[in-house]
Order: C-alpha cells, then sequence, then structure tokens
C-alpha cells in the first residue's frame, strides 16, 4: 500500500493491485536473445513437435492428450520431445523422447534452440493464476524461431496474433487437433510464424527494449519523490 509504484508483469493483475495500489505500472518481462548468438541449431532430422514445462503442468494437458494420441496413430513418424513434464500416456509413445527440467534458464533456453522443433504447445488451463502469467512461452518460442500453438486465454490472447505469431485455440480435443494439423500440413503457415514470432520478440521482449521501460519506471518513481 505504501509503495511509490506497483510493477507488475500482467495487465490481469490491475483488479487485483488497484484494491490496494492505484500506481501501477504493467511492464513485460524480457528475454536475453545474445545467449542463443552462438548456438547452433541441430538438423531438423524428422519433424519435431515438443512441449517445456514443470512437472506440475500435468494437468494443462487434459484437454490435448487425445489430440497428440491421434496424430501420433496418423503420422507415427512424428517426433515428441517434452522437456520437464511428460504428458499421461506419453511415455508409452513409441517416438519420444523425455529430458528432466533443466533448472539454469540460459542452459534451458540454448538447449530449446538446439532442439529446432518445428512446432511448440502451450496449453494451459482458464484458470485466475493462468490468466495473470506472464507471455513466457510467447518469448521462448518466438525467441527459438518455433511456431507456437496457445490456449487462446490471456496472456497469450493478448499478445498473440493468431495465424502471424501463433495460432490461438480454445481449450478442447478437436480444436487442439485441427491445429497441431494444420501446422503439420502448412509448411509456409508454420515457418512465416516462426519468423515473424522471432521479429515479434526482437522488437517487443528483447532487452534493450525493455531495458527502456525500465528507466521510464525509475523516472517516474524519482518524481514521485519530488
Amino acid at each position: 500500500r505504501a509503495a511509490d509504484i506497483v510493477k507488475i508483469g500482467s495487465p490481469e493483475l490491475i483488479p487485483l493491485i488497484s484494491q490496494y495500489n492505484k500506481s501501477i505500472i504493467y511492464q513485460p518481462y524480457a528475454v536475453d536473445l545474445t545467449i542463443l548468438d552462438d548456438i547452433a541449431p541441430r538438423p531438423a532430422a524428422c519433424f519435431t513437435i515438443g512441449y517445456a514445462g514443470t512437472i506440475h503442468h500435468q494437468h494443462d494437458f487434459k484437454f490435448l492428450n487425445q489430440s497428440i494420441q491421434r496424430i501420433m496413430k496418423e503420422i507415427p513418424q512424428i517426433h515428441w520431445d517434452f522437456i520437464g513434464c511428460l504428458p499421461e500416456g506419453a511415455a508409452e509413445m513409441p517416438n519420444h523422447t523425455f529430458t528432466p527440467f533443466i533448472p539454469n534458464y540460459t542452459n534451458f533456453l540454448q538447449n530449446l534452440y538446439w532442439r529446432n522443433w518445428q512446432i511448440g504447445l502451450c496449453p494451459i488451463m482458464d484458470l485466475p493464476h493462468n490468466r495473470c502469467k506472464t507471455d513466457n512461452k510467447l518469448r521462448e518460442y518466438g525467441a527459438c524461431r518455433i511456431a507456437g500453438i496457445y490456449s487462446n486465454i490471456p496472456p497469450y490472447s493478448t499478445n498473440v496474433q493468431s495465424g502471424e505469431t501463433g495460432l490461438l485455440v480454445e481449450n478442447n480435443e478437436q480444436a487442439w487437433y485441427d491445429a497441431i494439423k494444420t501446422l503439420i500440413d502448412n509448411d509456409d503457415l508454420r515457418n512465416k510464424i516462426a519468423v515473424q514470432t522471432r521479429r515479434w520478440v526482437e522488437e517487443q521482449r528483447s532487452i534493450p527494449t525493455v531495458a527502456k521501460l525500465w528507466v521510464e519506471l525509475f523516472q517516474q518513481v524519482l518524481k514521485k519523490r519530488k
């Protein structure tokens, strides 16, 4: 309550925080793109669809598990790659790999970039705390030039331009199946999304861009203190 300014990373927090302090500034978080400068992606020997997250995200796949199983049966040559979280039923999939959670963030992002995924999944359940999260997966997938598919709720519905910087889908089995199939079948769309999301991250979520916002924030604090 006594803070001069409350800085938040999600606009969805404004109604909650404003109950205690009206001086609120929303600023996005940044991703350090320079840590990827010397990383060469591995050759795309196969078409790979992946997901990265902690084990606590297994419940986010409850409306996606059957979609994955359908596509696995229809296109068995697709490789499924999971980091940190193995969805229900994925352990029995013949063409999958699982890597335990990578705690060092620099190592994680470099490893993600090296994996050279064609599609990245980002299912999240429509819950209040999920709506108040930042656009973390959009930053990561964009930085790594991965075409992402995102649940159509904040923070992704407010930042992803569907068809341009990702695909936004409703949280049901058919919608996720259709979206994954669309990106599998449409090379031009998938490649366009990968390129444009990387450009968006460079322009909107890079450290130089977000650093300017921090300077503006500090200037506002100093003005309040005069």
